[in-house]
């Protein structure tokens, strides 16, 4: 009998283990709450290095693009006898021709594009 005392003082109530139980889950949940924000942030830090590194390597392309057109056209000029106004139209023109041709290409192209319904579109139609 004096065993048995001894054992059942030294056993947990449930309402002890329960409230242990509810004590870790909540302290895993904060902890995991923590990590993603945490995640979330180094990935959010990564991706905008990321597009600095984008947008200062897209404006050095597009300063370089401008100092070829300036070059094209000064070779122009060079090669004839049109003057620079004459080269610069032409240069001009044939980069509008171009960008042209490839915008209706583009557009052609997007009739093709089916997007998938997005999640608030479904949720509307769900709840409709």
């Amino acid at each position: 009998m004096e065993h048995e005392d001894r054992i059942s003082s030294f056993t947990p109530s449930i309402t002890a283990t329960v409230s242990g139980v509810a004590a870790d889950l909540k302290e895993l949940l904060l902890s995991e709450l923590t990590l993603t924000k945490l995640e979330f942030q180094r990935e959010l830090a990564k991706a905008k290095a990321a597009a600095i590194l984008f947008f200062a390597g897209a404006g050095l392309a597009v300063m370089g693009a401008i100092a070829l057109v300036f070059m094209l056209v000064h070779l122009l000029a060079t090669l004839t006898d049109v003057p620079l106004w004459g080269c610069f139209g032409i240069v001009g023109a044939a980069l509008v021709l171009f960008s042209a041709l490839m915008l209706a290409s583009g557009k052609s192209k997007s009739k093709d594009v089916t997007l998938p319904h997005s999640p608030v579109a479904i949720r509307k139609d769900f709840n409709a």
